[in-house]
């Protein structure tokens, strides 16, 4: 299965959903997982209306089944659940090698 992690620099889940620049994503099996591809998104993902710009980023996760975050809008994370992907909140310490 795929797991994706919001981050700003490869290690800490520190990014929130909506303003990710980049997103990780990772094939985790049983007997390991693989790094298979950096998820980049350009533009200014700060602006309080940019819901033209969280459509691709939620399209490119549609093969993903867990998502990790910093934080998410309630709607886009329905949305996301609505699609089968399991939403997790990262806690502040949590890193990606750690987790996988």
């Amino acid at each position: 299965m795929k797991v994706a992690f919001t981050t700003s620099d490869g290690t800490h889940i520190d990014t929130h959903f909506g303003v990710a620049k980049e997103i990780d994503v990772y094939e985790v099996t049983k007997d390991g997982f693989n790094f298979v591809e950096t998820l980049t998104f350009e533009g200014d993902l700060e602006e309080a209306a940019h819901e033209d710009k969280i459509t691709p980023k939620m399209e490119a996760i549609l093969d993903c089944k867990i998502v990790y975050v910093k934080a998410i809008g309630k709607p886009v994370g329905n949305k996301l659940i609505k699609q089968g992907i399991t939403l997790v909140r990262a806690q502040e310490y949590d890193k990606i090698p750690d987790i996988l």
